[in-house]
This record gives structure tokens, C-alpha cells and sequence, in this order.
């Protein structure tokens, strides 16, 4: 058996509120030309399958590409995510998204915000949440068989 976790991630479809506003008033302040000039080399050289002519400057320009150019599809298996509490705000419903992605998902919320749900105290939580999420996927695995395993 095995355990897939999302923790806290925005599906690449889905914009959080604000998004566009905020990005528009980096364009204004020329803060993010360089964001907007990415964005126009993905727009041109993405659909034409010149994705491999690109060099990025750094880590974060082939981040921002690679998640650009991802599909979601859905997923027909069970999923964990972890959510962490601010983040409900930024989204309409309490999945982020990934609720229309997987068949059954499993939501559990980590107070904090994205960054603080991995930092102490928080990420005790998060922890034995997971601890006990991987304790369980083992004691299904070495169960005898029925209907929670698998016959070969």
C-alpha cells in the first residue's frame, strides 16, 4: 500500500485570490518584468515544442516553467493533503482544487500559513498526522488477505 500526500500545494489550474492583482501591480512597479518576459517566451515557445532551446538564469525561471507547461489529470486513487489553515482564505472551497483532481481526498488542516506549517509547533501536527496516516497504510499491507489487500 501506498500513501500519496499533498502538502499544501496549489493544483497548476487554479489562481489564488489576488493573484492577478498582485501581479499586475508588480508589472506597474517594474518589479516583475522579468516574470512577464518568462511568461511571454513560455507563451511562444511552449506550443511550438521549443521548450528545449530554452536556458533558464536559475532554479526558480525552470520552477516557473515547469509548472507552466504541467496538465493536471485526474487522479482515480485516494490522496492525503495537508493543508495549511491561511491557505483556505486564498481559494474558493477547502480543497484548493485538488478535490475536482482525486477521486477520494483526504483533507487535513495544519494552523499556520504555507510556510509556518512546517516550523515548530506547527509541524508537530503535521507529523503525527503523517506518522499516523503511514502507520496505518503498513498495518493494511500486513493484514491477512480480505477486502483492504490485494490477492496475487
Amino acid at each position: 500500500t501506498a500513501m500519496l500526500a499533498l502538502v499544501d500545494p496549489f493544483p497548476p489550474h487554479i489562481r489564488r485570490r489576488g493573484h492577478i492583482c498582485s501581479r499586475l501591480r508588480g508589472f506597474i512597479r517594474l518589479n516583475d518584468l522579468r516574470y512577464l518576459q518568462e511568461r511571454v517566451y513560455h507563451a511562444i515557445m511552449h506550443p511550438l515544442h521549443m521548450d528545449k532551446f530554452r536556458e533558464f538564469s536559475n532554479s526558480g525561471e525552470a520552477h516557473r516553467w515547469a509548472q507552466w507547461s504541467y496538465r493536471t489529470k485526474p487522479y482515480p486513487g485516494t490522496a492525503t493533503l495537508f493543508l495549511a489553515e491561511a491557505s483556505l482564505s486564498q481559494t474558493a472551497g477547502s480543497s484548493l482544487g485538488w478535490g475536482e483532481l482525486v477521486a477520494n481526498l483526504h483533507t487535513h488542516t495544519i494552523p499556520g500559513n504555507h510556510g509556518m506549517m512546517v516550523k515548530h509547533p506547527h509541524v508537530t501536527r503535521l507529523a503525527t498526522l503523517m506518522q499516523s496516516l503511514i502507520d496505518a497504510a503498513q498495518k493494511e499491507n500486513l493484514s491477512p488477505p480480505g477486502k483492504n489487500s490485494i490477492n496475487r
